[in-house]
């Protein structure tokens, strides 16, 4: 029984330095790719990226229709109707968009057959701008992704525009003429306990 125990117990805490590990590089490669450590003094946005798939629905021109990809998808509330379309494009085609790309590089070489991340995710203030890999739809409404089917607000929150999202629409009131809004990463507690505190450990296992 000592014996079981120990092998549980050696097995756990393998589990969670690995899993820390890889969040914390992959996090850290991030950092310093938005930083422009990593990239070539002469980097071009125009060419030195890669593909990049919407999560909007209403980015036709963008959206990815597959149910896997190897590749992470964006999102961005700030852009949330493509209405003119011109607007996805502008969004797609943007520095923030393509400079994150690149971030792929690193996500995928953590997701292999021994691996025991199957989900990352990264929000930014700019844009309120998302991306998470592999594909994963938020809580939206294919007719109208502006309007999500659910609350996208973690309560309680310690984000003064989030406390207004969920106190003020049917997050809070089921009965509110104001709809759910848009996924915002600010507004979930994985974002803010990473934003609050060092130890990457508490946003590990928390909700997207």
């Amino acid at each position: 029984m000592r014996a079981i125990t120990f092998a549980k117990s050696a097995f756990v805490k393998s589990y969670y330095q690995q899993l820390s590990t890889d969040i914390l590089t992959a996090g850290t490669f991030l950092s310093d790719l938005m930083n422009f450590n990593l990239t070539r003094p002469n980097w071009v946005a125009a060419k030195d990226y890669l593909p990049s798939y919407s999560r909007n629905y209403y980015d036709t021109k963008h959206f990815y229709r597959g149910t896997t990809s190897k590749l992470s998808v964006y999102y961005s509330p700030d852009y949330p109707r493509c209405d003119p379309s011109s607007t996805c494009d502008t969004l797609h085609d943007s520095n923030i968009t393509r400079l994150t790309s690149l971030a792929d590089i690193k996500f995928r070489s953590i997701f292999h057959n021994y691996s025991f991340v199957t989900f990352l995710q990264f929000g930014l203030e700019l844009h309120r701008f998302s991306r998470s890999l592999p594909y994963a739809n938020t809580s939206t409404s294919k007719n109208n992704p502006s309007q999500p089917s659910s609350c996208n607000v973690d309560w309680p929150t310690t984000n003064a525009d989030c406390s207004s999202k969920y106190l003020n629409t049917k997050c809070s009131n089921p009965k509110s003429s104001n709809p759910y809004t848009p996924y915002d990463p600010k507004c979930r507690s994985w974002y803010l306990l990473s934003q609050a505190s060092t130890d990457y450990d508490e946003a590990i296992f928390q909700n997207p």
